[in-house]
């Protein structure tokens, strides 16, 4: 939510006067809470929790980074809590990593600071980052920032949120297809409920031991298609260039959905009393989250046309669905009738046989210069034929070579 502007002292300010009244008349010592309004305008048990909270931060964006969570979302080339997706990194360095800067925060005695936490929604890099309550009243699903004081020890439970919607080509590579294309509409979104626990009797003394969070899961998800009227549904058809061997063809894919979910889990390392701020930045990331999860599904058809047959499609459309994403994304070509003669050889084998027909015929002339048969002319001669040809091959790539070697070497 939108940070409101303040008039009049602030809640600290106003603790600092009464607390110093009430303490110089008993001539009682002040506690760590009141300790901040004597060394200046920072609270000190508020800066250890702000940052505490930077910690966090970066130890959960490096946790949403592993595994399946760098791969991409099915077509479309995206990882979804990386740069170009959610960008966990920016997105959290940008709310929770900025309160040890947050002047206004750190001036909070820490039982108040749920309106700063509250506050701290915003949009980085087109990504909006929610916490608690998106508008007042709280939306349906929605649940607030809560800050309950016991005797000191802070229970604070804050809801986060991040969601994106973008719009990026078709991009799909296998060994046996690629295919670029039309933009796809999508939807990208992870949440979570922190439960942290604050002590602030000891956290000036002790802050790798005064902050801890309860183990949490972060639910990321993704959904790919057509944007229609704030919704993702089923795409219409959707072009994209790709090669079927050595012809160039046009594929056609239709009713395309792509939904996706990761769950990601952090651990308790010594399974104790939740995750101390010493363990979290002490403990590698893969120690402290569990497996990652992932379920999905993709829908749709693909069909292929080419200029090379007069039938149009050249493929009829096929499934390219796959019902379970937990091994990623697969799915099966059919046979490719007029056009599985084209799948049987590739730019780099006519390279290649091309190099091997030239190397052939300039190598004939190191045996020995005879006239050729029915041919004016010796070998010597008609060899010199070959030069430009291997000159082509050798600016292509080396296919064979003078020197030997797992990858061959030296000119053709």
């Amino acid at each position: 939510m939108a940070r409101s502007e303040r008039t009049g002292p602030t809640r600290a300010t106003a603790a600092f006067i009464a607390g110093t009244m009430v303490m110089t008349g008993l001539g009682l010592p002040l506690t760590a809470q009141q300790v901040y309004a004597v060394a200046g305008p920072a609270n000190p048990v508020t800066t250890v929790l702000a940052e505490g909270m930077d910690s966090l931060q970066q130890v959960i964006t490096v946790g949403t980074a592993l595994e399946e969570l760098a791969d991409a979302i099915p077509l479309t080339g995206v990882s979804p809590t990386l740069a170009g997706g959610l960008d966990v990194l920016q997105s959290l360095q940008g709310t929770l990593g900025q309160l040890k800067n947050d002047a206004e925060f750190l001036d909070e005695v820490p039982a108040d600071i749920a309106d700063e936490l509250e506050a701290l929604d915003a949009t980085v890099g087109g990504v909006t980052a929610t916490f608690g309550c998106a508008d007042e009243p709280c939306g349906a699903g929605q649940s607030p920032v809560t800050v309950v004081d016991n005797a000191g020890v802070l229970t604070i439970t804050l809801p986060l949120a991040l969601t994106y919607d973008t719009s990026v080509p078709l991009v799909f590579e296998s060994d046996v297809l690629d295919l670029g294309g039309d933009p796809l509409a999508v939807r990208l979104s992870a949440s979570t409920t922190l439960s942290l626990t604050f002590d602030t009797n000891t956290a000036v003394a002790d802050p790798p031991h005064a902050l801890r969070v309860a183990p949490f899961t972060i639910a990321v998800g993704a959904t790919v298609g057509k944007l229609v009227d704030g919704s993702i549904v089923a795409s219409g058809p959707i072009t994209a260039a790709t090669r079927i061997g050595v012809a160039d063809a046009v594929a056609t894919l239709n009713g395309l959905l792509v939904n996706a979910s990761f769950s990601v889990p952090f651990t308790d390392p010594d399974g104790i009393g939740g995750i101390t701020r010493d363990e979290w930045a002490n403990t590698t990331a893969d120690d402290l989250v569990g497996n990652v999860s992932r379920t999905g599904s993709v829908a749709g058809t693909l069909s292929f046309d080419t200029s090379l047959t007069a039938i149009s499609p050249d493929v009829d459309p096929f499934l390219i669905g796959d019902t379970d994403l937990a091994n990623g994304y697969t799915f099966m070509l059919p046979t490719l009738g007029e056009l599985a003669f084209f799948n049987l050889i590739s730019p780099e084998a006519i390279i290649a046989m091309i190099g091997q027909s030239a190397a052939a015929l300039g190598g004939g002339q190191a045996v020995v210069d005879l006239d050729l048969p029915l041919l004016d002319g010796t070998v010597r001669e008609m060899a010199r034929a070959s030069r430009p040809i291997l000159d082509v091959v050798d600016s292509l790539g080396v296919i064979c070579g003078t020197e030997d070697g797992a990858a061959p070497a030296g000119s053709v």
